[in-house]
């Protein structure tokens, strides 16, 4: 600071050290955030201990701070660790977590004779529950891209819950549906079940986000030994990440995609449990936000039965190009990662995309719309 010696006409700058007063209250510095019921609050709640300045006491390693449920609207218990002495004037709570679905939570931090705080509000939120996209029990409409006729029917044979489900065969076309009742979106979970009928060789592409762009997949490619990721562009072939993994004839395995709405994609491949986790690929991409499902196979026929998704709430990838595959998205080269993508694919003559509709014995041609990429 500058100072002033006016008896003596003398001036400078001296330092000096301000040091915190005595603690005096409790000030919440990051507030609690609704999330859905069974997690922690994240990120923790974090609190300091101030003097009557509001300077952080850093010289305090003794207060012991408690939280409690302030408004209570769920009637909740508040569980985890709500006592935590501070270190160096600040406590955080990491674990802390309610047992209540509702909206207008607060909390209440105090400590002994010093001034408390009352959080804003915060919910707590019902978890998402998984929806069936498709069943493959009724016909529905289906489009076609890379050959003239489909490969695939809806057949009891394939059904693994129900009373159908899709045969897949070998074939160069992929088939996919994006209308409103199928679509899917990062932040979501989905997951089918697959079978190798008769023999495990050949591919079994599940496609999400698919469009008349191209799509991503989790591949299971009995052929090669992999579990991949692949991103589609226009229906070609990238892979994005494979592991080593083998694959059994006639033997059901649920699929699983976690599309992190940051642009990571993990696969997760189970056993015929659903429940015991076999193997699992992740990557990361951000060229596809949203989208339908897909699927085709090589090789031996492919069973498919039973989409579900787990969605969750709308969110926007910053940076990320969004696309729907249902307002007819028109062709044009595409930037992943600031790399132009030159699947071979793209390379070829535009291939005529038509509309088909699955009945039991077959999936038939509906009409000629062409839509060009």
């Amino acid at each position: 600071m500058f100072v002033t010696d006016v008896g003596n006409g003398i001036q400078g700058f001296v330092g000096a050290t301000v040091n915190a007063s005595v603690p005096a209250s409790i000030i919440i510095e990051q507030q609690p955030q609704s999330v859905i019921l069974g997690s922690p609050i994240r990120p923790g709640v974090r609190i300091r201990i101030v003097d009557t300045y509001g300077n952080l006491v850093r010289s305090d390693n003794s207060d012991v701070i408690t939280v409690a449920l302030g408004a209570n609207p769920g009637s909740a218990i508040l569980t985890g660790t709500t006592s935590v002495t501070v270190s160096q004037g600040i406590a955080s709570f990491d674990d802390i977590l309610l047992d209540k679905i509702g909206t207008g939570y607060t909390l209440v931090v105090s400590s002994g004779a010093l001034v408390g705080a009352t959080s804003a509000q915060f919910s707590i939120l019902a978890k998402p529950t998984a929806k069936t996209l498709i069943d493959f029990e009724n016909a529905a409409t289906w489009n076609i891209v890379g050959a003239r006729n489909p490969t695939a029917k809806r057949d009891p044979s394939a059904a693994h819950d129900g009373a159908n489900g899709l045969v897949d065969s070998n074939g160069t076309d992929w088939i996919y549906r994006n209308d409103s009742g199928t679509g899917v979106k990062a932040g979501d979970t989905i997951s089918t079940w697959l079978r190798f009928s008769g023999t495990a060789d050949g591919r079994a592409y599940f496609g999400f986000g698919a469009g008349s762009y191209g799509t991503y997949s989790v591949v299971a490619a009995a052929n090669s030994g992999e579990f991949q990721i692949q991103l589609n562009a226009n229906y070609g072939n990238r892979v994005l990440a494979t592991v080593p993994q083998d694959f059994q004839a006639d033997h059901w395995y649920r699929l699983e995609v976690v599309w992190g709405t940051d642009g990571k994609i993990v696969g997760k491949l189970y056993d015929r449990d659903g429940v015991t986790l076999i193997q699992s690929v992740s990557a990361v991409n951000r060229w596809i936000t949203s989208g339908g499902i897909a699927f085709r196979a090589t090789g031996a026929d492919k069973h498919w039965d039973t989409v579900t998704d787990l969605p969750t709430s709308p969110s926007t990838l910053p940076g990320a190009m969004s696309r729907s595959g249902s307002r007819g998205v028109r062709h044009h080269d595409i930037q992943v990662a600031g790399l132009l993508v030159a699947d071979e694919s793209s390379k070829k003559s535009k291939v005529q995309q038509q509309l088909w509709t699955s009945t039991r014995d077959q999936i038939f041609m509906a009409g000629f719309p062409r839509r060009g990429f």
